[in-house]
């Protein structure tokens, strides 16, 4: 991240990895409320998968 701008990169690892479209831009301040998206995707995969 740069700090005087506030830009963040995410190379194409961990876009795979965070399972984003590879022309995905972070925006600062939403990382939280990313996190918490991810977090809640995963919950409900696993909830659809026993079902």
């Amino acid at each position: 991240m740069n700090l005087e701008t506030n830009y963040i990169f995410w190379d194409m690892v961990t876009k795979r990895i965070l399972e984003v479209s590879d022309d995905f831009e972070p925006v600062y301040g939403s990382g939280i409320s990313f996190t918490l998206l991810v977090q809640i995707e995963s919950e409900l995969q696993c909830l659809l998968i026993k079902q």
